[in-house]
């Protein structure tokens, strides 16, 4: 009965019942229920305005088909998700948008399904009018309207959860393994202090079962040998603290107590907190650490003793330098005197045997007196302290050639010096190494009618390679070992004066300086001599580094025009 009959039925009834004063209020009545048939009309009017707004302002896609799927309405919503416009999506089916493709039911069994009074929701996937595949959520219902029957399609594009949710997951899976296989031992506490989870490296550290593990807080387990590590770690729990690299002493299952270093972080998942303690075992290390420092103080001791006997062997070489100066200078003072008084006297002057005589004591008087004091320039050259910096070299050897040319007037020396780096060391002993080899350049190229010396630098590596180069008497390569040595000489004293310590003196200064010296010549052909010193760019590292062995082929690298003689091939030029 529709609404009207039911109003019908009641002013029938009020008439039939009464009469007279009865039929006011029967109009009455009347007039109320038109009223309230206009006011549900026009809440009905609203509520189709407010679901007429909500559909197009919903952020979800909605689009309604027909039976057999044509799409006939469609939102805003689901014109931005597929990129189609509202036209192009009017003139296509719900099929043609793809959210059929891969279902394990067709198009046609949905509809039957629906039409036993289902709502159907499964997920998706459609395409987008650029090509792209987006996942999607849909909920599906049939309504029926007086123009027959249609599907409303509720549809939501979840392609970004769910690359979130695979990542996600793909993450959990990561972390799951790495816990897994974590060399570390690692345990999952929960807020209130409790195991929850422990890798296996943890189970094998602690000597304990996973389940004697789980339910159970460190303190049940007696974890802890140090008390304050234990406060501090629930302390820090309890206030949602982490720590990095805490040193303790954790006890296992057996009672065996392991050094080990601890770091604790706090985080959230599903609502809960947790901690992961994370534990290096320390132990082996502690113990070769002592080694190491009980080897270090034994080193030490070992060092001082070495010190003690190099102080005092120091001390016994300035004794003995003392009395070289004193004790062996004054009888040659002595003789020298004597000699020179004893020549003095008539009945020698007129015997020239005595003469003779005379002259070769005055000599070796000489010549020990110049001994001694190379004996004493040789051991001065260890004990010195080197007062480095940068020193250029051609401004030394300028200065020496200068002072040569001043001393020897008459000899024809041709000097070649090419331009020399700058080195780093000590400046009065790089000068007595140039003055050595220049001294013996002018020595040994005597018999000369022109001498020619040369000076100049090549590289070799982080050094700088300087040589001296002359056309003198030369020497013979297999005594070459034999020049640097003391007292060892490869030329008689008739033929040239000298000691014999001079070369010595020039190795152990390059050597002092991290460098090394060497020498070329054949005989009659002249001689080249090599010390190698640090650049002034490298010089704190190489002066650092000066009991490093120095190659014993240096790599060279010069101008041709400046490269001596190597007839057996020893160097790399």
């Amino acid at each position: 009965m529709s609404q009207g009959d039911l109003y019908a039925a009641a002013l029938a009834c009020l008439a039939l019942g009464a009469a007279g004063g009865y039929w006011f209020a029967a109009r009455r009545a009347g007039t109320r229920a038109a009223d309230e048939r206009r006011m549900r009309d026009i809440e009905l009017e609203r509520f189709a305005e407010q679901l007429a707004a909500a559909y197009a302002a919903s952020p979800v896609a909605i689009f309604l088909t027909a039976e057999d799927g044509r799409i006939t309405e469609a939102n805003d919503t689901a014109v931005a998700m597929t990129g189609y416009s509202r036209a192009e999506l009017l003139a296509r089916s719900i099929q043609q948008l793809g959210f059929w493709r891969g279902q394990p039911e067709s198009y046609e069994q949905l509809v039957v399904r629906l039409l036993k009074g289902r709502v159907l929701h499964r997920l998706a996937a459609f395409e987008r009018r650029d090509g792209a595949r987006r996942d999607a959520e849909l909920s599906i219902t049939l309504i029926n309207r007086d123009d027959g029957r249609y599907l409303l399609y509720m549809v939501e594009d979840v392609t970004e959860q769910r690359r979130q949710s695979a990542a996600l997951r793909e993450s959990e899976e990561r972390f799951a393994k790495m816990f897994e296989i974590s060399p570390n031992p690692i345990a999952l506490i929960a807020e209130d202090g409790r195991i929850v989870e422990a890798n296996p490296a943890f189970l094998e550290a602690s000597q304990y079962g996973m389940e004697e593990l789980r339910g159970r807080t460190t303190e049940e387990i007696s974890m802890w040998a140090d008390t304050g590590s234990a406060e501090r770690f629930r302390r820090d729990v309890a206030q949602q603290r982490d720590a990095q690299n805490v040193e303790t002493v954790l006890r296992r299952k057996n009672g065996e107590l392991a050094h080990c270093q601890i770091s604790w972080s706090g985080f959230e998942s599903s609502g809960r907190r947790y901690t992961l303690l994370i534990v290096t075992d320390i132990t082996e290390l502690k113990r070769r650490s002592a080694e190491v420092d009980r080897l270090n103080a034994s080193l030490e001791k070992m060092v001082q003793a070495r010190t003690a006997q190099l102080q005092m062997a120091n001390r016994e070489l300035e004794a003995f330098s003392y009395s070289v100066s004193h004790d062996l200078r004054a009888p040659l003072r002595h003789i020298s005197g004597f000699a020179s008084l004893l020549g003095e006297r008539p009945s020698v002057q007129e015997d020239a045997e005595a003469q003779r005589l005379i002259g070769v004591v005055t000599r070796a008087a000489g010549r020990m007196a110049a001994l001694i004091d190379d004996l004493l320039a040789f051991s001065r050259v260890s004990r010195l302290q080197m007062e480095t910096q940068d020193v250029p070299l051609g401004e030394l050897v300028r200065d020496i050639v200068q002072e040569f040319n001043l001393a020897s007037p008459d000899r024809q020396v041709r000097w070649i010096v090419h331009e020399l780096p700058v080195v780093h060391g000590d400046r009065q002993l790089l000068r007595a190494v140039l003055v050595n080899l220049l001294d013996n350049a002018l020595k040994y190229t005597r018999p000369r009618a022109t001498a020619v010396i040369e000076v100049g630098s090549g590289e070799a590596g982080d050094m700088v390679a300087v040589y001296v180069r002359d056309n003198g008497v030369g020497f013979d390569m297999q005594y070459a070992e034999k020049l640097f040595g003391v007292f060892q000489r490869l030329h008689s004293q008739e033929e040239f004066e000298g000691t014999g310590v001079g070369l010595a003196n020039v190795q152990r200064i390059v050597e002092r300086h991290g460098g090394r010296v060497w020498a070329q010549g054949e005989p009659g052909k002249g001689a080249t001599f090599w010390f190698t010193l640090p650049r002034a760019q490298a010089a704190q590292s190489r002066v650092s580094a000066a009991a490093r062995n120095v190659p014993e082929k240096p790599v060279l690298q010069m101008q041709e025009s400046m490269a001596p003689s190597d007839p057996e091939g020893r160097y790399k030029l």
